[in-house]
């Protein structure tokens, strides 16, 4: 039972960190290059949905999607090096590429993103050799809804 309590530390901790990183970064950039049409996020490219990618996600799924999402970041933040970069840079890739999950509001998503989005910075500040290449669907542009994301996290990821 004392490997669950810390497991859930662990996830709420990285959770509250990039949380609060997503805010930061969303907070910093959100006039920057406002005038400059280049330095906008959307103009990278958008990675390609596998073909393989179900169209319906269920919460589990979600769940376990979510879980390998966490342990790549820890093992990043663990390590600081490329190939723990690479894959968490990996992991966030098919972050945005899964389809928004069964019951996952439009606001939920978009705070998942943003938790997702907010973790690479620190991967291209950190080991600048890694390409993040990864970014958001922008289909999925809602307002992100914070409490709504934790509600479901706390329904479908009860640690």
């Amino acid at each position: 039972m004392a490997k669950t309590d810390r497991r859930r530390q662990i996830v709420l901790g990285v959770l509250v960190l990039a949380v609060v990183g997503a805010a930061l970064s969303v907070g910093i950039g959100a006039g920057v290059g406002s005038d400059d049409p280049e330095s906008s996020t959307s103009a990278a490219p958008a990675s390609p949905t596998p073909a393989a990618t179900p169209a319906e996600v269920t919460p589990e799924q979600f769940c376990a999607a979510f879980l390998t999402f966490v342990d790549a970041n820890s093992e990043f933040t663990s390590r600081l090096d490329a190939a723990s970069g690479e894959d968490l840079v990996a992991v966030a890739r098919s972050m945005f590429a899964l389809p928004t999950p069964l019951g996952m509001s439009p606001g939920a998503r978009a705070s998942l993103d943003q938790l997702v989005a907010g973790t690479l910075p620190q991967v291209s500040q950190t080991v600048p050799e890694v390409t993040v290449d990864a970014s958001p669907d922008p289909a999925n542009d809602a307002e992100p809804d914070q409490a709504a994301f934790d509600a479901y996290l706390q329904a479908t990821c009860p640690a």
